[in-house]
């Protein structure tokens, strides 16, 4: 579930409807077999974790944090520096939830930017590698943001 902004905001998603039976969306789609993964900024990830399905049904949950720090996340998203704890908290109450299952498999993503030297140096991949341990995610997901296109493609 992604969109053209934050998917949680849209209440259907995690909490039952008239429309699905009484069911949420992502009930819905679980209950017809269809794998469901969730790209998240995990401001409401802790709504999502109390929804009326199975976690361990999903098959994916990235949270885009972007940040290894309040102040940096706060820059990034424009959001209060309060935000990015209470982000990483889900992030790790979703992780002790699924316990051992395989899935979701949960992870964090990250832009890399030329731009403005945002994750680009060694000492921000040692903290995004840091933070993703002591989250205890799966994986870590980057993205390159750069200047231009001609630059982009030099890069690969």
């Amino acid at each position: 579930m992604t969109g053209g902004g934050e998917p949680l905001i849209y209440r259907g998603l995690f909490r039952p409807t008239k429309q699905f039976g009484n069911r949420s969306i992502t009930k819905y789609l679980i209950d017809n077999s269809i794998w469901v993964g969730l790209i998240t900024n995990g401001e409401l990830l802790d709504k999502f974790i109390n929804a009326d399905f199975d976690l361990k049904k999903l098959m994916i949950i990235r949270v885009s944090l972007d940040a290894t720090n309040k102040k940096n996340h706060s820059l990034r998203h424009r959001c209060d520096e309060s935000h990015f704890n209470k982000i990483c908290d889900s992030i790790y109450k979703t992780v002790c939830l699924r316990g051992n299952a395989k899935t979701p498999a949960i992870g964090i993503s990250f832009v890399i930017s030329c731009k403005d030297d945002v994750n680009n140096t060694l000492h921000d991949i040692t903290e995004i590698c840091n933070l993703a341990k002591m989250l205890k995610v799966d994986f870590v997901q980057y993205n390159y943001l750069s200047k231009n296109h001609q630059e982009q493609n030099q890069a690969v």
